[in-house]
Parts: C-alpha cells; structure tokens; sequence
C-alpha cells in the first residue's frame, strides 16, 4: 500500500518555513511521504509540483501581509481547478491575520492559526 503524500512551501515572498517543517514531521510520524518545496515558492511552482507528485495534501504558510496573501490564494484556487491530477487536500498555516483570510479564500479544508495544540493538529493529519 502506497503511503499518503504531503507536499508543503512558504508561498510567495515568505521565507518562514519551521512550522512546515514541523507540520512535515509530524506527517512523517503518522506515515506520511513528506516533501518541502522550501521557502518563497511562486504559486506556479506549486501548482506544478501537484502535477508531478500528485499529492494526497499540500500544505501552504504565509506569514507575511495579510493583504498580500489574498491574490496569492486566489491564484492557487483558479490553479487548482485546471490541474490534470486528482484533487489534493488543502491545508493551511499562517499567523491569525493571514488564516482569516485563507478561511475565507475556500481553497482550504482546514487553517491553523498556530493556537491549535499539536494534538489537533496531528489528528487532523
């Protein structure tokens, strides 16, 4: 049985990527392939890299501007609608301000806000 696969970056111009490394651990722990695209990855990367690991779940980070993050998401959401593989789950981490606007986005099936306790966020896993 082939195990689940995550694929995680720092979108954009943000360079923060220690809560997508713990995130990927804790896939690891739970039987996940993880995989990071690291820090500051265009949107087209991203979408790019779904095409060619056809991922289980992508997990994205912003932690910059919230405005700024607004158009980015929307770009991963009309993305996301043309790629030629199945649909990966969506997860999002950010700062409170970022997760707002990611909720709001529809392009993700959960948002940590970095509140949530690990528990919550390794049974979400």
């Amino acid at each position: 049985m082939m195990k689940p696969k995550v694929i995680a970056a720092a979108i954009g111009q943000c360079v923060h990527v220690a809560g997508l490394d713990h995130f990927l651990q804790l896939c690891e722990r739970n039987g996940w392939e993880a995989m990071s695209l690291g820090p500051a990855v265009p949107p087209e990367r991203i979408l790019a890299a779904i095409e060619e690991e056809v991922p289980t779940m992508v997990a994205v980070s912003y932690r910059l501007t919230a405005d700024d993050a607004a158009p980015l998401f929307d770009f991963l959401k009309k993305g996301a609608e043309s790629i030629q593989v199945p649909q990966p789950r969506w997860v999002f981490g950010g700062t409170l301000p970022v997760a707002e606007v990611a909720r709001k986005s529809g392009l993700f099936e959960r948002v940590f806000d970095g509140t949530e306790p690990p528990e919550e966020v390794e049974a979400f896993i």
